[in-house]
């Protein structure tokens, strides 16, 4: 059964997003994706690291993928064209 996250909770998370989001910004710079491929491929990456950190049962290393995933997908979003033609 599923239980509802508190504020409290939803702050953490969030600024766990906007932290490993700035580490990535220091890492690799504020270039877009060059293609929506670019995009999927950097999720896909990012999801199959996901995988094995579930497979490894280790909670700490599940939620650093988790993270990884959200800001793989946050910069594709922002890295999309306003329309896909």
């Amino acid at each position: 059964m599923r239980t509802e996250a508190n504020f409290g909770e939803i702050q953490v998370a969030l600024d766990a997003l906007r932290s490993t989001l700035q580490r990535r910004l220091d890492q690799h710079g504020k270039g877009k994706f060059c293609s929506t491929h670019e995009g999927l491929g950097v999720i896909t990456e990012e999801y199959h690291e996901l995988v094995d950190a579930v497979q490894s049962n280790e909670p700490s290393d599940y939620k650093s993928e988790c993270l990884d995933v959200a800001v793989a997908a946050f910069w594709a979003y922002l890295s999309a064209p306003s329309s896909l033609d």
